[in-house]
């Protein structure tokens, strides 16, 4: 098929646009295929330039495209790895898991092409996926329609003039892109100095390359495109064939025509986007943290149409209500609201549609029928024209937030004990009068906050530039469009200034806004460490450029060898650098100076440089004295006879990328930590607290009988004791990681201290059908070591509250082992759930459980096996665990009969 037949390239770009914003909607890819000419497949539109490479311009007579080109019939293949009916078709040897193919006609009724959604994930699409694809089927044949009625005869190229050609010859050279010329046999028949240093190459050897022999074919379709008259475009990965280096392009190709309006050749645009590449992966993972946490809000997020019918709602209102998004998209809202509220849903929707902005309170049904209360905010949208065109709505769910709002005060004592032990500094506003509170200690910043006490102090010392953008935060805020978080700077002093996250949220109370709750951490050193980062990759990329350039004139070291692997002569600056004494080598093959190895590796690559004439480059090891060396080795042609190594030192850099490798690795592990600290605290805390607020209550009941009171006061009971744990543990870790820990070194009855901790968990071992064990080898005369007996018993209770946790209807025996005369083993044995070996490393980190489920299972925050850990290590001693699935766990701890303070 003919295309260049018609100006299609605008339309192409458009087509592109298209595709990209359907597929992405489709969660597939998109591909616009013509046969050029006979079994030869080739995508002019697609949705990403790396899904141009589908057929790579090869013979395709099996291609299920092709087919659908030659016959006419759409195709629909589903699960296409399990058909055997085309497993030997283009599109099955590409991975593809589901095809959906349909022809393109151009106006006179003949195939154009046809348009193509495929995943390599998904193994199906629903009917309402395929419907988008006949909708963009209709938009390119009407686009065909418009292109034959406004169709142009291409421009013809006119010879510049003198000085013409000379600004474009001084363009061409300066150009911050690669540019270079092909013919028709794609040949390169020149290219300017930026294309060969994209391609760590040379202009005397790219000039004359046949673009066939290219080992990297992945930019063949996009050249070869050129010649057939539409412009291509491939961005990814090139591996080239001049230089053997690996980089990231853009390269984007259009067809040459000469005075006669034939095309003689491809002129093609190369852009280095290593360095962008690098910047997109890095945002991509910010990105997806940033996606995934969004996704994780409680909020409904829903559109509604001119007449109030709802076109969108996110799939949280699931665990709202109950009903699925389907099962509400459609319908009317105001199906779904109390009787009650009606007619004040049906007013906030006339007011919006009028430009207001409105904010109600009311109830809706979930799907079996019962009430919920919802805070929901509603705004009108418009269309291109500024005209009214439908409404958007946040929704949260404020059943809770009602409770929580009348047992605000009680909970504000604990909220202040754990903000004085978190890094966070937490503050508290109140727009009406300005006020600042300090929750924590403000000095964890600076001590100058202590005198702050207002927002406008607070206000003045945020960076100007930082300034405007912290105060719209606010602002949003108190108009009730939901907490906001950012990074800024503060200016402590003339000369300090620190990088700070904070985030805020404001409380209303009968629509108006009495109270701003806000944190403000210190970044500076993550900061600071990014920084860091930055510039060590920039100046080791910027020294190995210096090197690069310095060794192709006074290399390290220079070795000329014969075909047989003699050397003729040798250069260096620095004779430290040689295997050997320098007058050991002239005159001696390599066999006789180098070890084994690497004269076998030396071999090798003269005779190859010798046959392929290339640059050959390689890397290898030897031993100096007591060091291990790493050495860059370039093999060079020099005539058929003679070889040149240039030979490099690069240990050095070899080490420094080790460096900034456990370098990222370490923040990393910090954002993990801190990232499982907030989840763990924010559902450990919340738990207890619905405990406590709902069943206080259920108190207010005035018909409630002695036993249902005494229940619900068991419940709350148990909740605060609960939440002081939560609270306690905290509070240990606080104290362990600040190294505020103090023994008491006393005389301890180890059999006494067994037995009591029997006794106070004997009733919760009865509550899980479980029976104890004691193992006291020791008569109580000969039980007392010297050690702290609060650590003791805080490390023995945490071990055996967690065999109670995970074992019903089993043993739990708790006893010691004497080794050594020096030393006592303890250990708590259980017959419960068990640890796979797999995930028993994880259980003395802090915030971690063997296992996702068992924090959904079993609860806790993670903190008691690390907390045990550090006292042990504090007595001098050590834990470990044996365990195994479904057969129990024995976790063991040794500590000396006679605690020794170390030494400092």
């Amino acid at each position: 098929m003919n295309i260049n037949k018609h100006n299609y390239n605008p339309y192409l770009k458009r087509w592109k646009t298209q595709f990209s914003l359907i597929a992405e909607l489709l969660d597939g890819c998109i591909i616009l295929a013509t046969e050029i000419e006979l079994n030869k497949i080739i995508a002019i539109a697609y949705n990403h330039p790396n899904e141009n490479t589908l057929f790579q311009g090869n013979t395709n007579e099996n291609s299920i495209t092709r087919k659908i080109i030659q016959d006419g019939k759409n195709r629909f293949i589903s699960n296409l790895q399990l058909n055997n009916k085309y497993n030997k078709s283009t599109e099955f040897a590409s991975g593809l898991k589901c095809f959906y193919g349909i022809t393109v006609n151009n106006p006179s009724g003949d195939i154009f092409a046809a348009l193509c959604l495929y995943s390599r994930v998904k193994n199906n699409y629903p009917d309402d996926k395929i419907a988008q694809i006949k909708k963009l089927k209709r938009i390119i044949e009407d686009d065909l329609k418009f292109i034959e009625k406004s169709d142009k005869t291409p421009e013809i190229i006119i010879d510049p003039l003198p000085e013409d050609e000379i600004k474009f010859k001084q363009f061409f050279q300066s150009s911050p892109l690669g540019i270079f010329y092909w013919d028709t046999n794609l040949t390169i028949t020149d290219c300017n100095d930026k294309f060969c240093e994209i391609l760590k190459s040379n202009k005397a050897i790219l000039t004359g390359l046949d673009l066939n022999l290219l080992h990297d074919k992945r930019v063949l379709p996009c050249i070869q495109s050129a010649l057939t008259g539409v412009e291509g475009e491939y961005e990814g990965e090139y591996n080239t064939t001049t230089s053997h280096e690996s980089t990231y392009v853009l390269l984007k190709s259009s067809p040459v025509y000469n005075k006669d309006n034939v095309i003689c050749g491809g002129i093609g645009i190369v852009e280095d986007l290593s360095e962008k590449k690098q910047i997109q992966d890095a945002l991509k993972d910010s990105e997806l943290k940033y996606k995934d946490l969004v996704e994780k809000i409680n909020d409904v997020i829903f559109t509604l149409d001119e007449e109030g019918i709802c076109t969108y709602i996110s799939p949280v209102v699931t665990t709202i209500i109950g009903f699925l998004p389907e099962e509400i998209i459609g319908h009317h809202l105001i199906n779904f609201v109390h009787e009650n509220y009606k007619v004040r849903f049906y007013d906030a929707l006339n007011s919006v549609k009028t430009g207001s902005t409105v904010l109600i309170e009311m109830k809706i049904k979930d799907n079996i029928n019962r009430y919920h209360w919802i805070r929901t905010s509603l705004r009108p949208t418009e269309d291109h024209n500024s005209s009214f065109s439908g409404i958007h709505g946040v929704a949260q769910d404020i059943g809770e937030t009602r409770i929580a709002e009348s047992s605000l005060k009680d909970s504000e004592e604990q909220f202040k004990l754990v903000a004085t032990h978190i890094s966070d500094i937490i503050f508290e506003w109140n727009p009406i009068t300005d006020d600042l509170i300090w929750h924590s200690n403000p000095n964890i910043i600076s001590p100058s906050l202590n005198n702050i006490k207002t927002y406008t102090g607070l206000n003045q010392l945020i960076l100007i530039e930082d300034r405007d953008k912290i105060n719209q935060y606010w602002k949003n805020a108190l108009n009730k469009l939901g907490a906001w978080k950012s990074e800024f700077r503060l200016k402590i002093d003339d000369n300090n200034i620190k990088h700070v996250l904070g985030n805020g949220i404001i409380l209303f109370k009968n629509d108006i806004a009495y109270k701003g709750i806000g944190t403000i951490t210190d970044i500076s050193k993550e900061k600071s460490l990014i920084g860091n980062l930055k510039q060590s990759n920039e100046k080791l990329e910027l020294n190995i450029a210096k090197l690069n350039g310095l060794l192709s004139v006074i290399p390290d070291m220079m070795f000329v060898f014969n075909k047989n692997g003699t050397i003729m002569d040798y250069h260096t600056n620095d004779s430290t650098q040689l295997f050997q004494e320098g007058t050991f080598f002239i005159n001696r093959r390599i066999d006789e100076t180098l070890p084994e190895d690497i004269s076998k590796l030396t071999h090798e690559k003269i005779k190859r440089v010798l046959e392929t004439k290339e640059t050959n480059t390689y890397n290898y090891e030897i031993t100096l004295g007591d060091q291990n060396r790493i050495y860059e080795s370039r093999m060079v042609y020099v005539n058929e006879y003679q070889t040149l190594a240039i030979v490099r030192d690069v240990t050095e850099r070899e080490h420094d990328k080790l460096e900034l490798i456990k370098a990222k690795e370490h923040a990393e592990e910090s954002d993990r930590l801190k990232s499982s600290f907030l989840a763990n605290m924010s559902h450990e805390i919340r738990t207890p607290m619905n405990g406590i607020i709902g069943f206080s209550e259920l108190l207010r009941a005035k018909t409630l009988n002695p036993e249902e009171r005494e229940y619900y006061i068991s419940v709350i009971v148990n909740s605060g004791r609960q939440l002081l744990d939560i609270i306690n543990d905290v509070l240990e870790i606080s104290k362990i990681e600040t190294g505020q820990i103090e023994l008491n070194i006393t005389a301890v009855n180890i059999n006494k201290l067994i037995l009591e901790i029997s006794e106070a968990f004997s009733q919760r071992i009865q509550n899980y059908n479980n029976t104890l064990k004691i193992e006291n080898p020791l008569n109580d005369d000969d039980a007392s070591i010297y050690t702290d007996e609060n650590k003791l018993r805080q490390i023995l209770t945490n071990l055996v509250s967690n065999s109670i946790k995970f074992t019903q209807n089993g043993t739990i025996e708790i006893g010691y082992k004497v080794v050594n005369h020096s030393y006592l083993v303890f250990y708590v044995e259980d017959t419960g759930i068990g640890i796979a070996a797999d995930e028993q490393y994880k259980i003395f980190e802090r915030f971690a459980q063997a296992n996702p489920q068992i924090t959904k299972t079993h609860g806790g925050t993670g903190l008691g096996l690390s907390i045990s850990q550090s006292l042990v290590e504090l007595l001098g001693g050590k834990i470990w665990v044996d365990s195994e699935i479904n057969k129990g766990s024995k976790f063991s701890f040794s500590i000396p009969i006679k605690y020794k303070q170390p030494h400092k």
